[in-house]
């Protein structure tokens, strides 16, 4: 008989206690239903919406087989059996390909054979273990090179981490140490392997020598496309790939380090190209911490010389550095003398006037993002973005305006504000779950605040009044400022005055 789980507002899928759950088996079809609604474009939203939706699907499924009844010990082998197949068994349809590689694996070969060879055997061990752990199938190997194939993103993920972890902590040998690409030093320590990871339908056929299954298609070529671009001890995945496993970053990843690398334009035969946003994951224990690193020297922790008490390390990886690289990245949102201009684009009235606001927001967005090409500017999050001072995003503000009214939807330009402010910020670092740059401070409430007030259709600065004679930037000669008064801003210390910025040629249009 099923017993039946009384009604939760906290937590609608937790059992009493007398019942036994297969969390395992929920946890499963759970990761599985993710990973399929990323390849397949389904809209379940994002983050904590999309874990919450899919719960409920899961969960429904699960009620409907009778999944939340008391299991008795033939069912509990019999579930058991059923896991242990799917562990040893490859992925089918929709697989997440990890490719790894040995940095300067021939120099080390060529410097101590013998030392090599010992580290090849670790290595290898490391992987295979981990790869078992972690429900993979080994596709192939070439060398030091290996190809797996996981069931889930969040497999792929948890495989790549624990293997970093245990290749920093191995017993490598003394004569490996002492070999320049495998030392000891900042965060790195005996091989340096380099990873590699996109999910994505394929297709496979069994190799008749080997009997292994064997996978090609667009999403393994993708993965040795970024495998192809990472570095020694760094993991480089796709976007859509890590989203379907990023809601699962804190309580099964321990919270790695995720940092945003730009898209870049990966060609297939045929002339074909597709835009791919680059993220890099590294442990939390080897992670370097920026936010540490890019803070007032007041904030941080230093010893009677005024020295940090304790240096910064941990890994950091050169900007990937490609032909086809299409926006910025982490590496170049602006932190210079650890100041900033915050900008937001407020479109809250475009979502009061339209019925479906979603399409238009989307296209706002893409937009947004277009425009920052070859500019200075950083797209942080959907409507804040990030310039080295208040003239480049003045001028990014109204050529987003004169786009809108141009190319795109041209009443949207009324239904926008863009506000910007530049200060100091406490500290600046990787968001926790997009790797976008994140900055703390009063510049962004300011920025924030200054967006929210200003009127429909206009691109706004706004300046911390100090003995009521606020100190203007330096714009350009076309840039008209039009004081508009100093305000109060809710939450904000002290008092802001208020500019609004107007093309020169655009006021004589307007007179004419």
């Amino acid at each position: 008989m099923v017993r039946k789980k009384k009604s939760s507002s906290k937590d609608p899928y937790k059992l009493s206690k007398h019942d036994e759950f297969d969390s395992e088996a929920f946890a499963v079809a759970m990761e599985k239903m993710v990973a399929e609604s990323h390849a397949k474009g389904a809209g379940f939203g994002s983050g904590k919406e999309m874990e919450n939706r899919i719960a409920e699907i899961v969960w429904g499924k699960f009620r409907e087989a009778n999944i939340g009844q008391v299991k008795t010990d033939r069912e509990s082998s019999q579930a058991s059996s059923l896991e242990t197949s799917r562990h040893h068994s490859p992925p089918e349809d929709i697989a997440t390909i990890v490719i790894s590689d040995v940095e300067e694996s021939t120099s080390i070969w060529e410097e101590n054979s013998h030392a090599m060879q010992e580290a090849v055997s670790i290595h290898d061990k490391i992987l295979r273990r981990n790869c078992d752990s972690f429900n993979g199938y080994e596709v192939d190997t070439e060398g030091d090179r290996f190809f797996l194939a996981f069931h889930t993103p969040l497999d792929a993920f948890l495989f790549a981490l624990k293997t970093q972890l245990d290749l920093y902590k191995a017993d490598w040998s003394s004569d490996l140490f002492s070999i320049s690409a495998a030392a000891a030093e900042n965060s790195f320590r005996g091989l340096r392997v380099r990873m590699g990871i996109h999910q994505g339908p394929v297709s496979s056929h069994r190799n008749e020598f080997t009997g292994r299954l064997e996978y090609y298609g667009e999403a393994m070529t993708i993965a040795k496309r970024i495998g192809a671009m990472s570095r020694g001890g760094q993991i480089l995945t796709s976007s859509d790939t890590w989203n379907a496993a990023s809601y699962k970053a804190e309580s099964d990843m321990d919270s790695p380090q995720v940092l945003d690398l730009g898209n870049h334009f990966f060609s297939f035969k045929g002339g074909d190209a597709r835009r791919c946003r680059i993220l890099q994951l590294v442990p939390a224990s080897l992670a370097y911490d920026y936010f540490a690193a890019r803070r007032r020297p007041a904030d941080r922790m230093l010893d009677a010389d005024g020295v940090s008490a304790s240096p910064i390390t941990g890994r950091q990886f050169e900007p990937l550095d490609t032909a086809l690289r299409a926006t910025s990245s982490f590496h170049d949102a602006p932190y210079e003398n650890l100041e900033v201009t915050i900008a937001f684009i407020r479109f809250s009235e475009i979502e009061i006037q339209y019925e479906d606001p979603k399409p238009i927001l989307s296209d706002l967005i893409r937009l947004v993002c277009d425009l920052l090409v070859g500019t200075r500017g950083y797209h942080c999050q959907n409507n804040m973005l990030a310039f080295p001072n208040i003239s480049e995003a003045i001028e990014f503000g109204l050529g987003l305006m004169r786009a809108l009214r141009e190319n795109y939807y041209s009443e949207l330009p009324d239904m926008i504000t863009f506000g910007c402010v530049h200060d100091s910020f406490l500290a600046m670092g990787p968001h926790k779950t997009t790797g976008r740059a994140d900055y703390y401070g009063k510049v962004v409430n300011r920025a924030a605040h200054v967006s929210a007030t200003s009127e429909l259709g206009t691109v706004n600065f706004g300046v911390s009044v100090d003995n009521s004679n606020p100190k203007l930037p330096l714009l350009k000669d076309e840039f008209d400022c039009h004081f508009k008064g100093v305000k109060e801003l809710k939450g904000v210390q002290g008092d802001m005055a208020i500019y609004e910025v107007t093309l020169k040629d655009q006021e004589e249009n307007t007179e004419d």
